[in-house]
């Protein structure tokens, strides 16, 4: 038996579903307009790609992946024809999860009207969030805070970067759309000598701020973390 997935359908999820290049008030200024699902049937409309993701993932219990809490990030392609393509998992809580998730949006495909440039159907990238957690209770802000926090003393205070990355993946787990724990986490990388992982998260933060248009600010960061290697390179890089 399967229990329903607590969902959290606010500003995140409706904000990443416009897509990261092209978001949903810039398309429209330009006459242009993204993706939009509509699934009609059994009597009843579902309007939203939330709507349709609230009333059909589950939680798999029973499975590795109970008891798990964080917020899963898939992106995706619509095509000038309306399917659904080119799944990629953005941010993972457990195979289980990925597998639940992924199997629903590839049931939509097909079931969406294409984005429109310049008055064309043409492919767009999209990306939904979906939070799971095993009750309301769970304060995910609070949990992941006190991940980066940990993270933090870990990296500048016990100089043990191993300790500080599960630290900040944990956090990122949680809160995968905050810039600073993706900033923290890279520096700590770069500090295991894992620059190409450090490189992947700042073009996440690079993909995030073209979709939301925010200018990414080092100054959010631990001022004591300047001295790391790669701070310059990132400050560089995001400013």
């Amino acid at each position: 038996m399967k229990n329903k997935v607590l969902f959290l359908l606010g500003m995140t999820m409706s904000v990443m579903t416009y897509g990261h290049s092209n978001p949903a008030f810039r398309l429209k200024e330009m006459g242009n307009t993204p993706p939009e699902f509509k699934l009609v049937g059994e009597g009843h409309e579902t309007k939203s790609i939330n709507e349709y993701l609230a009333k059909s993932v589950q939680y798999p219990q029973g499975t590795a992946s109970f008891g798990l809490l964080g917020t899963e990030v898939v992106e995706f392609v619509i095509t000038a024809s309306g399917e659904l393509t080119d799944l990629h998992v953005i941010n993972s809580i457990s195979l289980d999860i990925d597998k639940e998730v992924i199997k629903v949006l590839q049931e939509t495909s097909g079931k969406w009207n294409p984005g429109i440039i310049n008055g064309v159907p043409a492919n767009m990238k999209q990306e939904i969030s979906v939070v799971y957690k095993p009750n309301a209770n769970y304060n995910l802000d609070k949990i992941a805070n006190n991940f980066y926090s940990k993270g933090i003393d870990k990296l500048l205070v016990d100089k043990d970067p191993k300790k500080a990355l599960k630290n900040f993946n944990r956090a990122v787990s949680l809160l995968p759309y905050e810039e600073s724990f993706l900033a923290a986490r890279s520096l700590c990388k770069f500090e295991l000598g894992d620059e190409v992982g450090a490189r992947q998260d700042w073009d996440r933060i690079i993909t995030l701020y073209k979709s939301a248009n925010p200018q990414f600010r080092a100054s959010k960061l631990n001022q004591e973390m300047n001295h790391l290697k790669g701070f310059a390179e990132m400050s560089q890089l995001l400013k």
